[in-house]
């Protein structure tokens, strides 16, 4: 198993839409190949900060992830709705905001 952390800032005023958005790409597992299960977390002392965990079977299959027209629609809006963000993945840092789709 391996995991991915995706953290972000969102931009005040779009938190809402970005849990509709994380509910929508990420609320059903078992569509995406590999992926055992999700969660979503909000920081309680910043409420624009979020934080995507997601478990993978396989470090392969979290990296194919990042081609998948999925992950695609994650990353624009990373660049639309947040100030900050990152993905860490097997020991690799990255921002989110510059990933080419």
């Amino acid at each position: 198993m391996t995991v991915m952390l995706i953290s972000v800032k969102v931009r005040p005023g779009k938190e809402r839409e970005f849990m509709q958005l994380m509910d929508s790409l990420l609320c059903d597992p078992e569509q995406i190949k590999g992926l055992k299960t999700s969660k979503l977390y909000q920081e309680v002392e910043d409420p624009n900060g979020f934080q995507v965990i997601l478990e993978w079977e396989t470090q392969e299959e979290s990296e194919r992830f990042l081609d998948t027209a999925r992950f695609g629609v994650l990353a624009g809006a990373a660049r639309v709705l947040c100030e900050k963000s990152e993905v860490s993945y097997g020991g690799v840092l990255r921002n989110l905001q510059n990933i080419q789709m």
